[in-house]
């Protein structure tokens, strides 16, 4: 019987010891307040079939995709995650552009639409690209970059009542120059005392290369 009440005894300390160890656990223990106000900080949601944006952090790997609506991205790659083409890309595949850049100068134009016209592709010295034609005017949408050209010498001359008159405008080679012009005299009359009076027509050079963008 001594042996029983002396175990019950120390079954007794040992569970009063416990106890103190415990409460004295939560009297010390420090309150952590949360990171933020409800509902931020909750564990997102997993991707379901819910009707709301979702954002995944990091690659998701799918088998198959089948849009019912459309595929959104700004860059389209190969599985590697390389070779990838840009909405811009995409735009000049389907202008016709055979995938590159629209590289010419403003961007409106490619170096592959200026070879398939028969022009020449060149730099003006500042990195700017625009294509030379061997024409005398830019093809349908396109327009001339700066003052780019040759030009022929243009010429204008004939008698007249108050005598010989003519113009010649020059030319320059291939070069950012503005086409030349001159002013050819035109007699509109003749008074009594033999003073001539003359108006003017504009003489232009002719042009025989020109640059486009």
């Amino acid at each position: 019987m001594q042996s029983i009440i002396s175990s019950i005894k120390q079954i007794g300390l040992l569970t009063i010891a416990l106890t103190i160890a415990l409460a004295a656990n939560f009297a010390y223990g420090q309150w952590v307040n949360p990171t933020a106000a409800p509902t931020g900080g909750n564990v997102q949601a997993p991707i379901n079939t819910s009707t709301q944006y979702q954002i995944k952090v990091g690659n998701l790997g799918i088998n198959e995709i089948i849009a019912a609506s459309k595929v959104r991205s700004d860059q389209y790659c190969d599985f590697d995650g390389n070779n990838c083409f840009t909405n811009a890309d995409i735009a000049n595949l389907i202008a016709g552009n055979g995938g590159e850049g629209l590289d010419l100068v403003n961007g409106l134009h490619s170096s592959g639409q200026c070879t398939s016209l028969g022009g020449i592709v060149t730099d003006n010295g500042s990195g700017n690209l625009f294509c030379r034609f061997s024409e005398s005017s830019c093809p349908a949408g396109w327009a001339q970059f700066n003052n780019w050209s040759t030009t022929n010498n243009g010429w204008r001359g004939g008698w007249q009542s108050c005598g010989y008159e003519q113009c010649n405008t020059g030319s320059h080679g291939w070069s950012n120059r503005a086409r030349e012009t001159c002013q050819y005299p035109i007699v509109t009359g003749e008074s009594d005392g033999g003073t001539c009076y003359y108006t003017s027509a504009t003489v232009y050079a002719g042009i025989s290369e020109i640059g486009c963008y």
